[in-house]
């Protein structure tokens, strides 16, 4: 289970952002316009977490979307392309 704003930003800790970078294998620009068709069908890697709370009826258990990063070959990618930055 994930649920993320609609809102795409580039503050860091925009999931919309950070997970189309993860699905896309690339670095969004400034002021980047996301086509939501875009995302579909996608390799990514999704790092899950879990939560337990204890209820009246037991302990319930919820697994969410914690992170999503590329696929290994998009990321070698990203970091080349990083490290090519100028500054």
């Amino acid at each position: 289970w994930g649920e993320t704003s609609t809102r795409l930003t580039d503050h860091p800790e925009n999931r919309l952002h950070n997970w189309a970078e993860g699905l896309l294998g690339q670095r969004l620009p400034p002021h980047y316009k996301l086509n939501t068709d875009d995302l579909q069908d996608r390799d990514c890697r999704i790092i899950v977490g879990k939560t337990v709370k204890q209820g009246p009826q037991g302990e319930k258990t919820r697994n969410f979307v914690r992170e999503v990063h590329p696929t290994r070959e998009a990321a070698a990618r990203l970091a080349l392309d990083d490290s090519n930055e100028p500054f």
